[in-house]
């Protein structure tokens, strides 16, 4: 009496997408699974289970009998959030023994800034006084160093210094905007403080500033030629003085 089993018996030989790790924002990740089967016929194996950030390709492969191997390749995206992408199972049916399971995960690494103090969101100074100062602070939240591109500041708005590089885990990079006190009265108008260079993109502070104080002017002088008869009444005559500022003046005429 003897007998004879046929048909496939598929296993994962080898995993290389057990472990991925992409940049975030940069190319994405790839790693080859390997697919053999033992048996001693061939199979059309069906690949399945994955979802985003993971894919497969091919999605359907064979693999020939006594040894033959089919290679996938599971790709992980590189959008999503810092940290881990999840674990994920791809199951390839099509042998006559069952569904053979391959672990997928992945982890995303980068840098991650964010605007962590303001103090240029509303500069204050007098016209024609000093120059009104605010830091802003940058903190990387990622797990890797970044090196910042400061940039989008024009008159009467600067920032130094225009790079500076932020430590992974909670490091800062700390700028100064100043604004000059040439201008009008008022409003110095809105801009925003672009920091490029991170990996999760560019991250942006608003800039903005007010010029206080009183501007007063002569407006209008009837004493200028005043006119009278000697011996007569006084002439006199108005002199208007206005003041263009956002502050109240106490005026002193001598």
């Amino acid at each position: 009496v003897s007998g004879t089993l046929n048909g496939s018996g598929v296993s994962v030989s080898s995993n290389g997408a057990a472990a991925l790790n992409a940049v975030k924002g940069a190319a994405a990740a790839s790693g080859n699974v390997t697919f053999t089967n033992s048996g001693n016929q061939a199979a059309t194996l069906t690949l399945s289970g994955l979802s985003a950030p993971y894919t497969v390709s091919p999605a359907t492969c064979s693999a020939a009998a006594g040894g033959g191997s089919c290679v996938v390749t599971v790709g992980m995206t590189t959008g999503g959030s810092l940290g881990a992408q999840g674990a994920q199972t791809l199951t390839a049916t099509g042998g006559t023994t069952g569904p053979a399971s391959a672990g997928v995960s992945g982890t995303l690494s980068g840098s991650a800034i964010a605007v962590s103090a303001n103090n240029a969101s509303a500069l204050s100074a007098s016209k024609g006084g000093a120059n009104a100062d605010g830091t802003i602070t940058f903190t990387n939240s990622g797990d890797q160093a970044a090196t910042l591109t400061l940039s989008g500041l024009s008159a009467p708005y600067s920032v130094s210094p225009t790079s500076c590089s932020v430590a992974a885990g909670g490091g800062t990079c700390v700028v100064t905007v100043s604004m000059t006190t040439g201008g009008a009265f008022g409003s110095q108008g809105a801009q925003s403080l672009s920091a490029a260079g991170a990996s999760n993109g560019t991250v942006g502070a608003p800039v903005s500033g007010t010029l206080n104080g009183s501007g007063v002017s002569v407006s209008s002088n009837g004493a200028a030629g005043l006119n009278a008869v000697k011996g007569a009444a006084a002439a006199n005559g108005n002199v208007t003085f206005t003041n263009s500022g956002n502050q109240a003046a106490t005026l002193t005429l001598s």
